[in-house]
């Protein structure tokens, strides 16, 4: 363990919001943040593409009650380019990424600057989640994951080692290799083996620090084409770059495309059995 002769005290909130998203859950995100027991200097909010009214209004309502800045971009771009412009915006060196349909714990942001603060080799650092069936009305227990540096890193050739919607990262290492590439849905899983690949280490903290609105759209949109393509590209990148073996490439796509080409509700199973 080491300790920063910097102590990080301030960070910056990454928000991107859609068409898609509903005013309700972005209500219950932006309450959560307030919420915090550790609450951010800057909250930025992407607009990825022109919104509603309904939305607009809820983001407005917001104003005197977090420090926004408001990221309007003309049309949408996809997440990892939204993502990336909302980066460069960011005041703060320290980045927590939420996601507007998620609701944070009260001690979420606390948790990961302690970690940061005491860790000087971390440079990402994430949370176990539990997950909210908005169609079911019923919790149950999320996308548990490997603590270590070293555990998470050798888990990350078969999975994603990370759960995207709980991280806190320093923005000065997401932006040195590049920001986040664009690869359909499996944008935060290129970035995370990007930095493993520049020796930057990952922490996982084994708690659950947000919970996640799951439902049946959230599973169509992890499958098809579309999807299965980009687990391809994935899959050749990392083996293009060492990051896989022959074996591990193969083992890559065995694992992970046949998933995309099933009928949704099986998608869903699979997600809550197997890859929990």
């Amino acid at each position: 363990m080491s300790s920063p002769s910097h102590q990080i005290r301030e960070f910056s909130v990454l928000l991107p919001v859609y068409a898609g998203e509903t005013s309700e859950n972005l209500e219950k995100c932006m309450d959560s943040i307030a919420a915090s027991t550790c609450l951010p200097q800057q909250v930025v909010v992407v607009e990825d593409g022109p919104l509603p009214a309904e939305l607009h209004r809820a983001i407005d309502a917001y104003h005197g009650i977090l420090p926004l800045d408001n990221v309007r971009l003309r049309q949408n771009v996809g997440l990892a380019d939204a993502l990336n412009a909302g980066l460069q915006e960011c005041e703060c060196d320290t980045v927590a990424r939420c996601d507007a349909d998620d609701i944070n714990r009260a001690d979420r942001f606390q948790r990961q600057i302690d970690v940061l603060n005491s860790h000087a080799e971390i440079g990402i650092v994430g949370s176990d989640t539990t997950e909210f069936d908005a169609e079911g009305g019923t919790w149950r227990a999320g996308r548990r994951l490997p603590v270590s540096p070293d555990a998470l890193a050798k888990f990350a050739r078969m999975r994603n080692p990370l759960n995207h919607p709980t991280i806190m990262y320093r923005r000065s290492v997401i932006l040195s290799v590049g920001g986040y590439p664009n690869f359909h849905g499996l944008e935060d899983y290129a970035l995370w083996v990007r930095c493993l690949l520049r020796g930057v280490k990952i922490m996982n903290i084994p708690e659950p620090l947000v919970h996640m609105r799951t439902g049946s759209s959230q599973f169509s949109r992890r499958r098809g084409l579309r999807y299965a393509r980009a687990e391809l590209a994935l899959a050749r990148s990392f083996y293009e770059s060492g990051f896989l073996d022959l074996s591990g490439y193969l083992f890559f796509l065995a694992s992970r495309i046949p998933i995309r080409m099933l009928p949704a509700p099986l998608v869903a199973l699979v997600y809550r059995s197997a890859l929990r």
